[in-house]
């Protein structure tokens, strides 16, 4: 899944992924557990349960230079509080939709601006 990695303005690009070089964190929002779990561990699991906030730490080596990241797997039913929480913690976002279903691309649409 990611494969090609490039540099750029001080950012490293992992095709889906956007890490910062300073403190990486990434944060997410919804079902976005098992991308995770398949970046980390290069495997893919059938059954976890969306509705619980995870956090995983994780160390790779990008262009000879280790990278510690913190990854936030959101439950995805936050309020703005939290929201806004999460937006302070982190330094870098994925947003993730369903390519399928408009209504999902139309509802992190906001979170972008």
């Amino acid at each position: 899944m990611i494969r090609y990695i490039l540099q750029r303005r001080g950012m490293i690009h992992l095709r889906n992924w956007i890490v910062l070089k300073e403190r990486k964190s990434i944060t997410e929002k919804g079902n976005f557990k098992a991308l995770v779990v398949r970046f980390l561990t290069k495997r893919f699991i059938w059954e976890y349960d969306p509705t619980l906030e995870s956090t995983y730490r994780h160390q790779a080596t990008i262009d000879d230079e280790v990278v510690s990241m913190e990854i936030l797997d959101t439950a995805g039913q936050e309020d703005t509080i939290q929201r806004e929480g999460h937006m302070r913690w982190g330094e870098g976002f994925v947003l993730v939709y369903d390519i399928t279903d408009r209504g999902s691309f139309e509802e992190v649409l906001p979170l972008k601006n």
